[in-house]
C-alpha cells in the first residue's frame, strides 16, 4: 500500500534545469504545468482519492469499531487474528504503524532537499520512538 501511495505523489517534486524550467524529479521528460503534467493531475487526483483515502479509511473504521464488535464475540483468538503483532488492548498500533509508514514514505517522495529529507525523518522516527513509550 504505502509504496503505491506513495507513487500518486510523484507528480509534484520537481527540480529547476539550467535553462530555468521545472522539471518532474521522477518523471524528467515532463515539465511541470504543461498539457501533459496538466493531464496527470485528474489521474493523480482520482488515485489519491479512492486508493489512498480509501484504504486508509477503511482501515481506520474498522480501528474505530473494533471495540465495539470485540464486545460482541466470546471468541478473542478469532476476532484479533487481524492484529497478531499486538496486545489486545493495543489494536489501534495498526493505524499509528500505518500512518509512520505513509508518512515516511511520503517525506521521501516529495521532498527533494535531502537535508529536509533526513530531518524530516528523524522528526517522524523521534515521534514514533516517544509514542511507544
Amino acid at each position: 500500500f504505502v509504496q503505491v501511495a506513495v507513487m500518486v505523489f510523484y507528480v509534484f517534486p520537481t527540480e529547476e534545469m539550467p535553462n530555468g524550467l521545472l522539471f518532474l524529479t521522477y518523471y524528467p521528460r515532463i515539465q511541470h504545468g504543461s498539457d501533459d503534467w496538466v493531464a496527470l493531475l485528474p489521474c493523480t487526483a482520482v488515485a489519491a482519492l479512492f486508493y489512498v483515502a480509501g484504504f486508509l479509511s477503511f482501515v481506520f473504521y474498522g480501528l474505530w469499531n473494533l471495540p465495539r464488535l470485540y464486545a460482541r464475540r466470546t471468541d478473542d483468538v478469532e476476532m484479533f487474528a487481524f492484529f497478531g503483532d499486538y496486545r489486545p488492548s493495543m489494536y489501534w498500533w495498526t493505524g499509528v504503524v500505518l500512518l509512520y509508514e505513509v508518512f515516511f514514505a511520503l517525506a521521501n517522495a516529495v521532498v527533494i532537499n535531502p537535508y529536509v529529507r533526513v530531518y524530516l525523518t528523524m522528526v517522524f522516527v523521534i515521534c514514533f520512538a516517544v509514542m511507544e513509550i
